[in-house]
């Protein structure tokens, strides 16, 4: 799993983890239990594409990023069963998401609680019982947040949420 490979990652050392696709035509699907808390520094988790799908069977948000400078790209997130968000930013900065795929989220396809300059970048947020993008108000969350040339459509409420002050110089 994801969470077992970033148990052997190191703060600050920018490993990579690399999410691999089986062949062609196939979709490798890589089920967590539990939400995939990122918490080293640092850290970049890039597969080729939606070929690539990482599933939460779990309670909660696919992906919970906790710590600054990791980046997630190239992979399709599904959440299924009591799961949230695709993925939530909770305390971190300078977190890179691109090239991800997000389909039908019970809340958010991406939710940023605490975190300044982020970057939305390339990804495709499919209906989302909340928004596609949500800036939350508080701690500090959303300054200088980037959300660039991504498909968002069919969302309950907004494609993109900015949500008080903290969510200020959004581009």
């Amino acid at each position: 799993t994801i969470t077992k490979a970033h148990t052997l990652c190191t703060a600050f050392a920018h490993d990579m983890i690399y999410l691999l696709a089986p062949g062609t035509g196939v979709t490798n699907v890589i089920t967590e239990p539990a939400t995939v808390v990122l918490n080293k520094a640092f850290t970049f988790i890039r597969g080729p594409g939606r070929d690539v799908e990482v599933k939460l069977v779990g309670t909660g948000d696919v992906f919970d990023i906790q710590s600054n400078g990791i980046e997630l790209s190239g992979m399709r997130i599904t959440v299924t069963g009591g799961g949230k968000s695709g993925v939530t930013v909770s305390g971190a900065d300078v977190v890179g998401l691109r090239n991800l795929w997000i389909e039908n989220p019970p809340q958010d396809g991406i939710e940023i609680k605490v975190g300044t300059n982020c970057i939305v970048e390339h990804c495709h947020l499919y209906g989302a019982g909340r928004s596609g993008v949500r800036v939350s108000s508080g701690a500090g969350s959303g300054y200088y947040t980037r959300i660039l040339d991504n498909l968002i459509r069919d969302c309950a409420s907004n494609g993109v949420s900015l949500l008080g002050a903290d969510a200020s110089n959004c581009i």
